[in-house]
């Protein structure tokens, strides 16, 4: 182990054997948009895009543009909505190594995300670097938080949906950007006068440019990911609309160690393919989708003698269909309803390790699951300042030894006044998909496992108010919003390492269940209007689990971020020039002391303390951007522009992992704490739009 402390932890960190979990009114939506929404289905050309980023509804819900949000919050010159999701007040995510976002102290995969009404498994690249969702494909993307409409897919947290924009186009558009990492190509292409089609690609070019840097001492790092986006839309008449969307995308990470002939390789990847129709006539409104959408991960070592390979893999096949009826009347009366069905299919995380005596083990049974959802829900507006809505939804659920059925309540109370929009919700959720693993660090490293006899369910009772003030002629908002919820089958690694020389190792068998709560507030002021525009947001909140495995009292969730805030501030300098400045804060997030190292022999023992007992230090950090719009003569019809940005401006030495162990070459047990990636990264993007 000579050394091991001091210099493998890159490639340590890069395949994800570090226990770092418990170890440690709104712009236009969907492609063919929502029941409720109350578009028409005339055919609309977007000429001009909204200079506007975001807008707040009354339940809390944001609507963000993600062009607008790209241009002025970028990294290494990639628009990506996702950064921004993550400034929200009780939205957070596992600092700078994202590989997902908590909604409201729930685990990250209780968020889902969407795309065509399909689920993506994981929504990010290699260390959180950007995510997987091309902003120019999917400029739309609406966030639910603690209030959701009644065709919330199973989850407990939140709701991520990306879309195209409404219109369709009447000539050749497209959108090319240069990076520093990566470079993409969005064009879209009338098909006739009533039908469009959107393609778009990205590729990384990480290893061409950067491929002397990517190395750590004797370890030599090459990763490289691509995405593909297809959209096709058809007017098929006055009231209907179709749509299909495909996406692939492909993470590749491979590490070298010469000095102890250690190689790994890690791939990981998304793919759906998804179709809408859209139904809208003068009372009746239905959304109806037919979605495939699978993920896969394998992480492969060598080191000498001996290999191994640890793969897992997800499918989820299904139909979701909701709608609305509007029976009209004094009463204001609509009818809200909707169906879904699913299949489930997956092999949970295993690993088949040869050499040194081992054989290839045989794979493990597919493991299925059916779920069927059904919801109904009455909304009434017996005067036109106060709408009540009563429903509720029925799940039934079928695996191999567990047959549950479900009852989840909803309603949701609004009234508006002077003093701006109020609303009181009370829901169920309940969500047969489980995510386990051991590492949050941005790798496709954890695994999903459909609930069974011996994993139930995981279920969820909301309560939560909100409330949204406009004022000075829509120049500014004032948002604020309270939560409370319980959690029953919470599901957590129990922390144990993992242990790939042993061919028996079973990571679903390291999972332990219980209970949780989550409680907190959130409060977020904008200035819409003039030169000067940006929003201060803050948020607190507990995430608390309680485990039979390690006794009766609460313990901090390991997702839990108790206090966080954020500053957006955009200046537009002239008609052509902006400047832009985010400024995030964040405490710590929680982590396991060691209070206690042993060498029994050649192996080294740890001791832990109380489970989250401990917080790594504080997170902020400054970005700044600018942007510079210009036009080429030479080049008519061509906008072009011209993005400078800056990540961690003051230099912020962020703590994203802590572990501990034992260096031989100092003869001490050591501390480590391995930082950012991001320390002043400045980048620069070109745009060209036509």
């Amino acid at each position: 182990m000579a050394g091991v402390a001091r210099s493998a932890w890159l490639p340590l960190l890069c395949i994800g054997v570090l226990t770092a979990n418990g170890a440690t009114p709104s712009l236009s939506t969907d492609s063919i948009g929502r029941p409720d929404s109350g578009v028409t289905l005339e055919e609309v050309t977007v000429e001009a895009q909204s200079r506007r980023p975001a807008r707040v509804s009354s339940d809390g819900s944001v609507t963000l543009d993600a062009t607008v949000t790209g241009q002025r919050m970028r990294a290494f010159g990639e628009a990506d909505a996702m950064r921004w999701i993550g400034t929200l007040p009780g939205i957070s995510s596992a600092g700078d190594y994202a590989s997902g976002v908590s909604v409201d102290g729930t685990e990250y995969s209780h968020t889902y995300y969407g795309i065509g009404g399909a689920p993506v498994f994981f929504p990010y690249h290699f260390g959180g670097i950007f995510s997987v969702f091309n902003a120019e494909h999917y400029p739309v993307v609406r966030v639910e938080k603690s209030v959701h409409t009644p065709d919330m897919p199973p989850r407990l947290g939140g709701r991520i949906e990306f879309s195209p924009r409404r219109g369709l186009s009447e000539r050749l558009r497209g959108v090319v950007n240069v990076g520093l990492l990566a470079s993409s190509a969005t064009v879209t292409a009338p098909v006739g006068k009533r039908a469009d089609i959107t393609v778009s690609g990205r590729l990384s070019y990480i290893n061409a440019l950067y491929g002397g840097v990517l190395k750590a001492n004797s370890t030599d790092i090459d990763y490289g990911f691509n995405d593909y986006n297809l959209t096709a839309r058809f007017i098929a008449g006055s009231s209907d609309r179709l749509a299909m969307h495909l996406f692939y995308n492909r993470d590749f990470l491979s590490t070298a160690d010469k000095r102890y002939a250690l190689d790994t390789r890690f791939r990981w990847h998304n793919f759906l393919a998804a179709a809408e129709w859209e139904h809208k006539a003068r009372r009746f409104q239905w959304h109806q989708n037919l979605y495939c959408s699978t993920f896969g991960s394998t992480f492969g070592m060598t080191m000498t003698r001996i290999s191994a390979k640890v793969p897992s893999s997800i499918t989820e096949t299904g139909t979701r269909g909701h709608g609305a009826y509007d029976f009209g009347g004094s009463a204001g009366m609509r009818l809200l309803m909707g169906a879904s069905a699913s299949y489930i299919s997956g092999i949970p995380q295993w690993a088949s390790v040869d050499g040194y005596g081992y054989g290839s083990v045989r794979r493990p049974d597919r493991v299925s699951s059916f779920l069927s959802r059904g919801h109904v829900a009455v909304e009434l507006s017996p005067i036109k300042s106060l709408t009540l809505s009563l429903g509720s939804s029925l799940t039934v659920y079928g695996a191999r030894d567990y047959h549950p059925v479900f009852v989840d309540p909803m309603a949701t109370l609004a009234w508006t006044s002077k003093a701006g929009t109020f609303s009181l919700h009370a829901s169920g959720y309940t969500q047969t998909l489980h995510q386990v693993g051991f590492s949050d660090i941005g790798l496709a490293s954890n695994f999903w496992l459909a609930a069974g006899r011996s994993l139930k369910a995981q279920r969820a009772r909301t309560l939560a108010a909100s409330w949204m003030h406009a004022f000075g002629n829509g120049a500014w908002e004032l948002s604020a919003d309270i939560y409370y919820k319980r959690l029953s089958g919470a599901s957590e690694y129990d922390g144990t390492t993992i242990t790939l020389l042993d061919a028996d190792y079973a990571s679903s068998e390291h999972i332990m269940t219980g209970d949780g709560r989550n409680y907190g507030v959130g409060f977020m002021a904008s200035k819409t209007a003039g030169r000067l525009t940006g929003s201060v947001s803050f948020a607190w909140g507990r995430a608390q689990r309680r485990f039979p495995e390690i006794g009766r009292d609460w313990v901090t969730a390991a997702v839990e971020q108790r206090l966080s805030a954020t500053l957006q501030a955009h200046y537009r300098l002239s008609g052509s020039v902006g400047l832009d400045a985010v400024w995030t804060y964040a405490t710590g997030r929680p982590v396991t002391p060691v209070t206690a190292l042993y060498i029994i022999g050649e192996n080294v023992i740890s001791e832990y303390g109380e489970r989250n007992s401990r917080c790594m230090p504080p997170y902020h950090r400054l970005d700044l951007s600018a942007s510079w719009s210009f036009a080429i003569k030479q080049w008519p019809g061509i906008d072009n522009m011209l993005v400078l940005s800056v990540i961690n401006a003051y230099g912020r030495n962020n703590v994203s992992i802590v572990t501990f162990g034992y260096d031989t070459d100092e003869n001490v047990f050591a501390r480590r704490e391995a930082s950012s990636l991001y320390k002043f990264m400045p980048s620069i993007a070109y745009v060209m739009r036509f």
